[in-house]
């Protein structure tokens, strides 16, 4: 409960002083990138289980780096992609379409 009055405190300064503006495109952009990196790791780790044909676990790394909601397009469509791939190796035929 402390924290959030400190947080509190520090945003209303940073208003009063007209910094918003300078803070908030940074912010926005650290935590894109941060998504887009947690988006690779799990990409990553669907192709490592890919690789070794736990296909299941592939699946499970590749949805949860689709619910990142990572803004890089390609990045989205190679991990629904790579999905698709691992859902039709366990003839999943629906899920991969």
């Amino acid at each position: 409960m402390y924290y959030y009055g400190v947080i509190f405190i520090v945003v209303l300064v940073v208003i009063h002083t007209q910094r918003i503006c300078c803070l908030l495109p940074m912010q926005h952009i650290y935590i894109y990138t941060f998504n887009a990196e947690l988006a690779n790791n799990y990409k990553e780790d669907g192709n490592f289980n890919y690789k070794y044909k736990k296909y299941r676990l592939a699946i499970l790394g590749y949805t949860t780096g689709i619910k990142t909601k990572c803004k890089d397009d390609d990045l989205m469509a190679q991990l629904y992609n790579n999905r698709a791939a691992a859902h039709f190796m366990l003839q999943n035929y629906r899920q991969a379409f």
